[in-house]
């Protein structure tokens, strides 16, 4: 039978002592002790008892396996107290709730919400937080050049309220504190916006730039479709990626609920 316990005494003048459970073994280091290591004070032993309790073998436990099983117990811990989180969580706002706010918030920081196609088959991903540093810098895809790496600013503050909205209403008992489930899709709305009028804007700067370029090339029909064309080609590269898509529908949905709350608290107001 294994048992594990700590090196009380080590064992170099005489016999070492071992503590587990409130009890303490004896143990030799010729006849009991089966590891390369000394003994010393503090160890974390493993040690077999015979049927009638007495000691037969000590073996050190290595650090590795240590910090194997605090990792497990940690693990398990953090497991058991995430459950109890969501389980109260969704007493309170719902399962459906609950997973609609988590969805689109993993959507906004960990999701593309647009992708730019650089070459064939090769296309770089951009998230709704990195977006917001576009709007607050300066609404202008020059932004993106510079690593999308901005101050997020106001609409970064924005992003925290909107994550948030969905909670409110466990705080302020009020009809309205249902509408901060719409607070998240307005932002995606007043940002997608934004974006739109950013690549309206940059796209016009585009044509404009093709019709000098064609006149420069003597502008005839053949020089104005080329450039045509190769300003068609980039706007295309632009596209909505999963993350947009499943924020957008999760959004929706907890906007949706916000508002049947909200009416059915004015009802019974």
């Amino acid at each position: 039978m294994k048992n594990r316990g700590k090196v009380l005494r080590e064992a170099s003048n005489g016999n070492g002592l071992i503590s587990a459970e409130g009890k303490q073994f004896e143990y030799s280091l010729e006849k009991n002790w089966k590891s390369d290591i000394a003994p010393k004070v503090g160890m974390v032993v493993e040690f077999e008892l015979s049927d009638s309790g007495v000691l037969q073998s000590v073996f050190v436990v290595n650090d590795s396996q240590l910090a194997k099983e605090q990792a497990e117990i940690a693990l398990k811990v953090a497991k058991e107290k995430g459950h109890a989180i969501f389980k109260e969580a969704s007493a309170r706002l719902g399962t459906p709730v609950l997973v609609a706010w988590a969805t689109f918030a993993i959507a906004w920081f960990f999701l593309s919400t647009i992708t730019i196609s650089v070459s064939p088959g090769n296309s770089v991903g951009i998230t709704f937080w990195n977006l917001l540093g576009l709007v607050n810098n300066s609404t202008s895809l020059d932004y993106m050049a510079r690593g999308l790496s901005g101050d997020k600013g106001v609409y970064g503050f924005l992003a925290i309220v909107a994550l948030a909205g969905p909670i409110i209403s466990q705080f302020w008992k009020h009809s309205l504190s249902h509408l901060g489930n719409c607070v998240p899709l307005f932002l995606m709305l007043v940002v997608s916006l934004m974006i739109y009028m950013a690549f309206r804007d940059q796209a016009q700067q585009m044509a404009t730039q093709a019709q000098q370029m064609a006149s420069a090339l003597g502008g005839g029909k053949a020089a104005t479709d080329m450039v045509s064309s190769m300003v068609s080609e980039m706007m295309k590269a632009f596209h909505i990626g999963a993350g947009g898509v499943i924020a957008a529908i999760a959004s929706a949905y907890l906007a949706f609920v916000g508002l049947k709350q909200y009416l059915a608290a004015k009802a019974q107001a």
